[in-house]
């Protein structure tokens, strides 16, 4: 253990024997709980990585090799699948790794990220090409085994139609929105 963790160990016993708390010792060190604990535990170093509790074989490895000497442009996920139809299932990280450690990981473009690109297109003026949901009222209701559904648009302020018309501009000349029992 460093000589620094020692010393914290030393001054948390030190102030318990005055009646303060390990939290409040610890709170005015800057010293997180957890890393107290561990070494107070006597570890003071967290764990290294473990191996890999499976590595592959030299069967696999040939197979991989294989299947990517036969299709050089294919990545992992591509090998995985060609291997899964064989028979042999083996995950994308372990194939990854061996085709990393091979020096076969070719850098590729990502696909642009879904959130970035609208899902809509303005291609003419006075027509609806966004919406909100968020004012819509709905309501269901039950008659005997039959459901009712029905949606009310009104409330959200925007457009209405697809033309973007509001219901005042209907050619009935009605004014106001007509209720769902009049029609």
């Amino acid at each position: 253990m460093g000589i620094q963790k020692q010393a914290i160990v030393e001054l948390v016993a030190s102030h318990r024997d005055q009646g303060r708390t390990v939290g409040e010792v610890l709170s005015s060190a800057g010293v997180a709980r957890s890393s107290y604990y561990r070494w107070k535990k006597g570890n003071g170093e967290k764990k290294a990585e473990r191996p890999s509790s499976y590595e592959l074989t030299v069967e696999e490895r040939g197979l991989i090799d294989e299947v990517k000497g036969r299709y050089p442009e294919y990545r992992h996920r591509r090998v995985q699948g060609m291997l899964q139809q064989r028979g042999v299932y083996l995950s994308a990280s372990v194939i990854y790794g061996h085709l990393k450690a091979q020096g076969q990981v070719e850098p590729y473009e990502r696909r642009a990220a879904p959130w970035k690109s609208p899902r809509y297109e303005v291609w003419q003026r006075n027509l609806m090409w966004g919406s909100d949901w968020t004012k819509l009222s709905a309501v269901v209701f039950a008659d005997g085994d039959r459901f009712f559904f029905a949606m009310d648009h009104r409330l959200g302020g925007g457009t209405d139609g697809p033309c973007g018309k509001r219901e005042s501009d209907l050619p009935d000349g009605t004014e106001e929105p007509r209720d769902f029992d009049s029609q």
